[in-house]
């Protein structure tokens, strides 16, 4: 999958061209599993109206619980979206970012 900078949702599976300048809305932000190679120590690294977000994964992979989720982290939803200027990805370990904008 190659990432979709047009449309709704926004699909970043890199960080190649996963920023913006302006102001786009936001209802959801979801860091997906969709391959199930999402492990512990991964990590996603946003910045969002100037201020940095991690998410970073912490699982007991000896017992391997967790580690197949669905949805690992969203921020949201929002009704009506938020607000979310000069947006950058800056790491994206393994998985799919899912942007979907008002």
């Amino acid at each position: 999958m190659a990432n979709q900078t047009a449309g709704n949702p926004l699909t970043y599976d890199s960080t190649t061209g996963a920023t913006w300048s302006g102001t786009k809305y936001v209802r959801e932000f979801q860091w997906i599993n969709d391959a199930k190679d999402i492990a512990d120590g991964d990590s996603c690294v946003i910045v969002v109206n100037g201020v940095t977000l991690t998410a970073a994964i912490d699982v007991d992979v000896t017992a391997n619980f967790g580690v197949n989720n669905a949805a690992v982290w969203t921020i949201g939803p929002f009704n009506p979206g938020i607000p979310w200027s000069d947006f950058t990805m800056s790491t994206l370990s393994h998985g799919v970012v899912h942007i979907w904008l008002d």
